[in-house]
């Protein structure tokens, strides 16, 4: 399953960063690092880090998608997208995760809220402010 959403997902997300570091790119194999269904919601949640190549900073992304196999196949709704320059890593400005992509993870309250937490100096790319489905909160909270 994972598999066939990699493979759909590669072609509808936007995330690496640039070689340039000017901003999102599209041709970069992605990797699942972590799903999480919110049955009450209906949806599931994932965290897809972008693996451009081995040294520059990798960027990641929250999508969420209908539960079942039916709703992979056919719809995600990109919540986030963070990615960082190599400049802000040169400099300690960003710090990377393990993934190589600045810090960005989410939990499911039991309220059915997606909590998204992330590295306030990394740069989000249209980060989602809600969805008629479930509450999008962020952590630091989202200027205004």
């Amino acid at each position: 399953m994972k598999r066939r959403v990699l493979v759909l997902l590669t072609a509808m997300l936007a995330a690496c960063s640039a070689g340039d570091g000017s901003g999102p790119r599209t041709d970069c194999p992605q990797n699942f690092v972590r799903t999480e269904p919110e049955p009450r919601a209906g949806v599931e949640a994932a965290l897809v880090v972008f693996e451009c190549d081995d040294t520059s900073p990798r960027a990641a992304a929250i999508v969420t998608y209908p539960m079942g196999a039916q709703g992979r196949r056919t719809a995600h709704t990109r919540v986030v997208t963070i990615h960082a320059t190599q400049q802000a890593v040169d400099t300690g400005t960003v710090r990377l995760a393990e993934t190589r992509a600045p810090r960005l993870s989410f939990n499911w309250t039991e309220n059915s809220e997606l909590e998204i937490s992330y590295d306030p100096a990394a740069t989000l790319v249209d980060p989602l402010p809600q969805t008629d489905t479930y509450a999008i909160r962020y952590s630091p909270p989202l200027a205004q």
